[in-house]
């Protein structure tokens, strides 16, 4: 997916030439990830479908497809009720050059297949996964597999306490919104010249030298920023607040250089993020200061609270994934 947003990345990765260290942040969400998929898993299939057993990505790739032939070949009459036995965990497929792994096939009859992707979010936000989920059923499908339906696996947000456990996974069927006409997988089966195909993806990931970046106004979260569109620049125009959509590409075309910017350009706050930048201090306005802290009246209270969430509610009412305050503390002072 990072290939298909800037190849100059994906002709990194592909080469493992990105050296990056997980935050705990980013350890704790994979670790949150793995729970669901594993509990979906067991609700599903008790443990008892038929799993892909780690080896060489081509080992595995093959060991999919004999199963799921066997799989078909078994149930050519009738496909049981008793999803376990009609299903492949870790489905993994191989297509030229691109490799995808399903969380789970399930045979649906008349050799087509059902693939589920279990994703750590819930069905208010899942738009952002439909991308990967479309990666993984056309790499399916460039393999000989018949995709019948693509249904994302989400933490249902109506969950609460008290609630039948199995009421916590939502299913959503996701197969007209990747195959509608300029949907995800067309944009993948697009000709070489698109430059978000598959087709384009592989042809500038495979050559020698890296092609050049692209510049969007989400370059600053990538791992190769300073080595690439910021490099050489002492103020980069990323650092500028909300700074998106035609107004970036306008600031862009000028200069990469917050100083070299024209004040026409920027909103109100932008401008004074730039004086900043040009004077090198921080912007203090002490008129403001006075007018805002005179307005106060004791007794003052100074609250510091942390929260957290968790993908199964632990008290009443808790949705999935809320933020739930876990501790504060609230000093006051009488003057």
């Amino acid at each position: 997916q990072e290939s298909l947003q800037c190849p100059k990345l994906g002709w990194h990765r592909r080469r493992n030439l990105v050296q990056e260290e997980p935050t705990e942040a980013e350890m704790l969400l994979a670790q949150q990830g793995e729970q669901i998929e594993t509990a979906f898993l067991d609700h599903r299939y008790g443990g008892s479908a038929l799993e892909i057993e780690p080896s060489n990505l081509k080992q595995q790739a093959a060991d999919t497809m004999t199963e799921m032939r066997q799989i078909a070949e078994r149930f050519k009459k009738e496909v049981p009720s008793v999803k376990k036995q009609c299903a492949v965990m870790q489905a993994t497929f191989i297509a030229g050059e691109c490799v995808a792994r399903a969380d789970a096939v399930e045979y649906v009859g008349d050799g087509q297949w059902d693939l589920l992707e279990v994703k750590s979010c819930t069905d208010k936000n899942y738009g952002k996964h439909l991308p990967d989920l479309a990666f993984t059923v056309n790499t399916a499908m460039e393999s000989g597999v018949k995709v019948r339906g693509a249904l994302l696996v989400v933490i249902n947000s109506d969950f609460r306490m008290g609630m039948p456990a199995s009421d916590i996974f939502k299913l959503l069927n996701c197969t007209d919104e990747l195959f509608e006409s300029h949907g995800p997988i067309a944009t993948l089966q697009g000709s070489i010249s698109h430059p978000a195909s598959l087709a384009s993806v592989i042809q500038v990931t495979s050559q020698p030298s890296p092609p050049p970046g692209i510049m969007t106004a989400s370059c600053k979260l990538c791992p190769l920023f300073n080595e690439c569109v910021a490099k050489g620049v002492q103020h980069p125009i990323w650092h500028l607040p909300r700074l998106t959509g035609k107004r970036f590409q306008q600031v862009c075309a000028q200069s990469l250089d917050i100083k070299d910017v024209e004040d026409e350009l920027l909103t109100a706050p932008q401008r004074k993020h730039k004086a900043c930048v040009v004077k090198g201090e921080p912007l203090v306005s002490r008129k403001a200061l006075r007018k805002g802290l005179g307005a106060l009246k004791a007794p003052l209270y100074f609250l510091d609270f942390e929260s957290f969430s968790t993908w199964t509610p632990t008290l009443p009412g808790q949705a999935p994934l809320e933020q739930v305050v876990s501790q504060y503390s609230l000093h006051i002072s009488a003057t």
